[in-house]
Parts: structure tokens; sequence; C-alpha cells
């Protein structure tokens, strides 16, 4: 009663606890996509047994040959095996391996990591449209989570000079930077020593 003209609608919601490589919607996804698709199939993406691809040859090669391909079904990006069975929510490294556009783990490197060939321009780009929305959400907030995996020393530099690089910043956004419970996966493998 004290604060007048406060209403149900002024309440701030914070979306937590949201992984930076799933903040995005379904439909925001696949509108960047069919997006690069137009205007970006000749850009070198990454690199194959030491030959560069370009985004056709990649889109090639998983089965999608022009921006028809791209939908919901195809898309294949869920934390789940559906009928509620959550199966990925307590492993990290599973979820990872299922979280693959198109079913191609490639195009998860191509537009999901912050650290690949093309310096992670593509998932800036899409962050940053994320952040647009925000921003015109006034009393929406998220907390979103970044992971560094701590198999090598320049892990946090690579993700401070990607935040640098595209000045990844917004005022709705809080960032957390997790390192995910995986050593022991990884001293099993070999990945790490001590």
């Amino acid at each position: 009663r004290e604060l007048s003209g406060r209403d149900w609608y002024q309440v701030r919601k914070v979306d937590t606890h949201i992984h930076h490589s799933a903040c995005f919607t379904q439909r925001q996804l696949m509108k960047f996509i069919r997006t690069k698709m137009r205007e970006e199939m000749d850009t070198e993406v990454m690199e194959e047994q030491g030959r560069p691809l370009k985004l056709r040859e990649v889109f090639s090669t998983a089965g999608i040959s022009d921006t028809d391909d791209v939908n919901a079904e195809r898309l294949c990006c869920m934390a789940s095996l559906g009928n509620g069975q959550h199966d990925t929510f307590g492993r990290f490294d599973v979820f990872n391996s299922k979280y693959n556009p198109f079913g191609d783990k490639r195009l998860r490197e191509v537009f999901l990591k912050t650290d690949n060939y093309i310096g992670g321009r593509y998932l800036a780009e899409l962050t940053k449209e994320v952040m647009e929305s925000y921003r015109s959400q006034k009393f929406v907030y998220a907390e979103w989570r970044i992971s560094i995996y701590g198999k090598n020393k320049e892990e946090w530099e690579k993700l401070a000079k990607w935040f640098r690089t595209y000045d990844i910043q917004c005022e709705q956004i809080r960032w957390l930077v997790q390192v995910p419970r995986l050593y022991p996966l990884f001293r099993k493998m070999g990945l790490v020593q001590n």
C-alpha cells in the first residue's frame, strides 16, 4: 500500500540456471540458422582434416540443403527423451552429447561454441539477439551459465576474450561461469593428470 502505482505486472521475473547454449528458444535458433543459410553459406566455418569447410558443406553433410529443412523436427535440440523422461539433467556430459543441432556435433561447434574456427562469432550474434529480446521486456531478467571445463589453462582467457571481442553485456543478464563436475570422467579418459 505504501508504494502506490505498483501492481503485479511490475514484479521482476528472473529466469535462473539457464545454460548459455540453451538460452534461446527453438524459434530463435531456427531463425538465426536460416539467416546464416541465406547470407553466409560460403563462409569458412571450420576445419576438418586440415581443410577449411564452408557452412554450405557442413550443412550438406548433415543433410540440410535449404532453409525449408530447418524445422523443429529436424533441429533436434532436446534435453530429454520425451514422455517426461529427463535423462540429461543430472549429467552434463550426456546433455552435451544430445544437444547437437540436426544431430551433428559439427553444427554445435559452429553455432554454439565460443572457441571455434570463427572465434565464436555466430554464438555472439545469436546471444546479442536474445539479449535484445530481454532488453525489450523491462521486468524480465536472467541468470545465464557458461562453462569452462578445466582441461587447459587458457580457457578463462579465451572466454574473457570472447566477451570482450563481441561486447557481450546486458543489464538484464547476470553471468555465472561454471565448471561441470566432470573431473572423474576427464581423469578416466586421461585428459587431466591430477
